[in-house]
């Protein structure tokens, strides 16, 4: 609209109906991209093809297709719970060996260096399927994922309020791209290893600046997920169907 009149101004784009917006390196998890970008070298400009790599990218686009808009105007809760379904089979598919379930994604949560350790340790279980999970937040919102997942696929009565997590009101699907983050930090083996010497203060001092910077894109998640908590604190427990919950 403000260039109407001159198309040296003009800059066209796929939908018209979508504003302009600027964005810059900070508005990228760089450490995950980096990752990602060399996985990828690996999988489509190297020699060979590994059974993890494939994996990774099969997820990847189920993670994508998952994390789009459920639907146009007509969409309905319907709608986001099949996308509560592609965000499990991108768990599912990262997580696959020699099987794939709930178990299998839960142990990658067991695996993840947590930043937040006070307010993310193993300290509650639940029983499925005569089995127990100990696990944390994190294991115990993608466990009511994997359960609104069931619910929606297998034709078991649903409402908009399925999606609802009833500590924080807030829905479910804004909870699975922070635990897909965390997911694949441990998929990507992402971990901070140099520790240069203390006597070497000027080394220390950009050490100390890239180790904050390396897991700053974590902690935000780890945040985001701690907002299920309803009361942004330590205390207390997320509902979980099935769950055995003890408070510390």
């Amino acid at each position: 609209m403000l260039a109407i009149h001159d198309l040296k101004k003009f800059k066209g784009q796929s939908a018209a109906g979508l504003s302009r917006s600027v964005i810059s390196d900070s508005d990228f998890d760089q450490v995950l991209l980096s990752a990602l970008v060399a996985r990828w070298d690996a999988l489509f400009a190297g020699t060979s093809r590994s059974i993890e790599d494939v994996a990774l990218f099969r997820s990847l686009n189920m993670a994508n297709y998952a994390s789009r808009m459920p639907g146009r105007a007509d969409a309905t809760f319907l709608d986001a719970g099949r996308a509560v379904a592609l965000w499990v089979s991108a768990f599912e598919i990262l997580a696959h060996n020699a099987g794939s379930g709930l178990g299998h994604v839960l142990r990658l949560f067991a695996d993840v260096k947590w930043q937040r350790k006070e307010r993310f340790e193993i300290d509650r279980g639940f029983r499925k399927q005569k089995r127990v999970y100990e696990t944390n937040l994190a294991g115990e919102l993608y466990e009511r994922l994997h359960h609104v997942r069931n619910q929606f696929l297998h034709g078991n009565p649903v409402t908009p309020d399925t999606l609802v997590l009833s500590r924080c009101g807030r829905s479910l699907l804004n909870f699975a791209a922070p635990l897909y983050r965390l997911a694949l930090t441990v998929a990507l083996g992402l971990s901070w290893e140099c520790d240069p010497s203390i006597d070497d203060l000027e080394a220390f001092s950009t050490h100390l600046c890239e180790h904050i910077s390396f897991h700053a894109p974590q902690k935000h998640v780890e945040d985001a997920l701690l907002m299920a908590r309803g009361d942004h604190s330590t205390e207390g427990e997320l509902p979980v169907r099935g769950a055995h919950v003890r408070r510390r």
